[in-house]
């Protein structure tokens, strides 16, 4: 009678949660970005499912108990919806020291990599290096030094190329800053890890709620 008043269920393209809700269940489990996205449609059913059943409860009484008791997870959506974009992955909008690490870890990649190009305007640059790019080796920025010209440029050597031609150097004069840029990225890599914790602890203190909605849908 419910389909035949007001169509389908808005159950369209619902993932089964069950695994991920099992995982969760483990104290101090942390479930990764792109599991607990996973829970939004599911989530989101919900209040499309109460008003289904509010447009049946004329016609299908008991469709409508079925909804009218589904548990009310919409805070819980919103602050997945808030912390990780469509693919999981943590936004920068998920803290605000995310993002002003996101923001200060740009700006020096932006400036180390302009310190770097500017060895490349050099009259003799083609002699000292393979190639006019800046690239990274081990998190740092570094320059594809001709080997025969290592003298040429004082620094660190991070790494060399298969052909053993090209050797890859961090000048001395931005090691401070590779230093910084790296110090950066380590505190935005732990900012992420704890905002997975929390999202997935806040995950566990609603579980039974989660397990009851799934097994309403099921129902």
């Amino acid at each position: 009678q419910a389909l035949g008043a007001a169509g389908a269920l808005p159950l369209e393209g619902l993932p089964d949660i069950r695994p991920i809700l099992a995982r969760s269940r483990a104290e101090g489990s942390v479930l990764d970005g792109a599991e607990m996205i996973q829970l939004v449609p599911v989530l989101d059913a919900g209040p499309k499912l109460r008003a289904y059943g509010r447009g049946v409860r004329e016609t299908s009484p008991e469709v409508a108990a079925i909804t009218d008791e589904l548990p009310r997870l919409a805070e819980l959506a919103d602050r997945l919806r808030r912390a990780l974009d469509a693919s999981g992955a943590v936004t920068d909008d998920a803290s605000p020291t995310l993002k002003r690490l996101r923001r200060e870890i740009r700006d020096r990649r932006r400036q180390v990599a302009g310190e770097l190009e500017r060895a490349f305007q050099g009259g003799d640059a083609d002699r000292i290096f393979a190639d006019r790019y800046v690239t990274l080796r081990h998190g740092r920025y570094v320059l594809p030094v001709r080997t025969e010209a290592r003298g040429r440029v004082r620094g660190i050597v991070h790494d060399r190329s298969q052909s053993g031609q090209t050797l890859f150097i961090e000048p001395e004069h931005v090691v401070d800053s590779n230093n910084d840029l790296v110090q950066a990225t380590r505190e935005e890599e732990h900012e992420t890890a704890r905002i997975l914790a929390e999202l997935t602890a806040a995950i566990r203190a609603r579980l039974d709620d989660l397990e009851a909605l799934v097994s309403a849908i099921g129902e």
